[in-house]
């Protein structure tokens, strides 16, 4: 069983070499776009992130066209905040359609209400540091349409259980395999040009997904229309769920197995195989401990550690965790591996979960 177990755990090790291999992160700008750009932010219960949002956009040595925030039937005081910036235009949805889902129809009727030439979609999270539009413009101009995940940056110490969510959601493109596999795209940062936005059916197409960016992507892959994906530097970040544990919970359950299942079968297989292995390794080094088998603690407790740099190695690039989270990695495993059984019990037995005041299925 150990001879099995190290084997399992060997091919884990590599596994997760190969899962995280390249890191396309987002290269410093000096060549922002000449077309008018309209950035379009879709709000729901938003009114402390998109202050900090507004309040970075107005810190930028670029500019864009226009700011157009939607406010999609929040119940907080988020449409206060957005009047609160005299520059932003604010368009509310009055009346969703039954058979979208709310951040796509948000997206849509901000980019309806556009008059620059291209569309730079941005959750209300993101935080851009003075020169991010110049980097994201520069972007664009160099590659055409694109998508980023931002770089995570973390202040509690829970926010950083949210570690694997973040590694295999970037794996789950397959970007950072060594031949890249694009697959999908980012939500939090999106750039497209806007009459072929619209020419392919706007987010019509991925109207009723809860990873509508995802299948936007490959929407656009069906259609033949390239576009880049991209890993946030230091200055396009964002802070996903400072609300807590809770929120934290409730959002990966919302779309954490429809994303696992449509990853692909080279990163599904290298992630499954990746997890196993480390979960091994852990259960194996606390077994030898408990033991007193000198071998298998040095063994396993060698590939931990091994396993916990590499865990911070890669979590270095995606984002600011707290490095006891990779040290200790064990924990937000454990939670990993939590969120993602309920997220399985609640899509098999169709279970609702509650995110910013509506039901939706995972």
């Amino acid at each position: 069983m150990i001879i099995r177990d190290l084997i399992l755990a060997v091919i884990g090790i590599i596994s997760g070499i190969l899962l995280f291999c390249r890191f396309p992160i987002i290269k410093k700008g000096n060549n922002p776009t000449e077309k008018k750009v309209s950035i379009v932010i879709p709000c729901r219960n938003e009114q402390n992130n998109i202050r900090e949002l507004l309040e970075s956009l107005r810190r930028q040595r670029t500019r864009p066209y226009e700011i157009i925030c939607v406010d999609d039937q929040s119940t907080d005081q988020t449409a206060s905040v957005i009047r609160s910036f005299n520059e932003v235009k604010l368009v509310s949805v009055e009346d969703k359609p039954e058979d979208w889902n709310g951040k796509p129809y948000a997206l849509t009727v901000g980019a309806k209400a556009a008059t620059g030439d291209v569309l730079l979609f941005l959750d209300a999270d993101v935080k851009l540091e003075s020169d991010g539009l110049t980097d994201l413009f520069s972007a664009y101009e160099n590659k055409g349409n694109f998508s980023c995940h931002p770089y995570h940056k973390t202040k509690k110490f829970g926010e950083s259980f949210a570690l694997f969510f973040n590694m295999l959601s970037v794996a789950g493109t397959g970007i950072t395999l060594p031949k890249p596999i694009q697959k999908g795209m980012f939500g939090p940062v999106l750039m497209v040009d806007k009459e072929i936005y619209f020419a392919t059916g706007a987010h019509e197409n991925v109207r009723n997904s809860i990873i509508e960016d995802y299948d936007l992507g490959k929407h656009y892959k069906n259609k033949k229309i390239p576009y880049t994906l991209y890993l946030g530097n230091k200055a396009v970040s964002f802070r996903m769920y400072p609300e807590g544990i809770k929120s934290q919970a409730q959002g990966f359950i919302k779309n954490f197995s429809k994303g696992a299942i449509s990853a692909g079968i080279i990163s599904n297989l290298l992630t499954a195989l990746y997890i196993t292995g480390i979960t091994l390794i852990f259960i194996q080094a606390i077994i030898g401990i408990a033991s007193l088998n000198l071998v298998s603690s040095l063994v396993f407790g060698g590939m931990y550690i091994f396993s916990a740099g590499h865990l911070f190695f890669v979590s270095s690039r995606l984002g600011r965790f707290n490095p006891l989270v990779c040290v200790f990695y064990f924990l937000p495993l454990i939670w990993f591996i939590l969120i993602f059984l309920i997220s399985i019990f609640a899509k098999v037995f169709h279970l609702n979960v509650v995110w910013k005041g509506r039901k939706i299925k995972p």
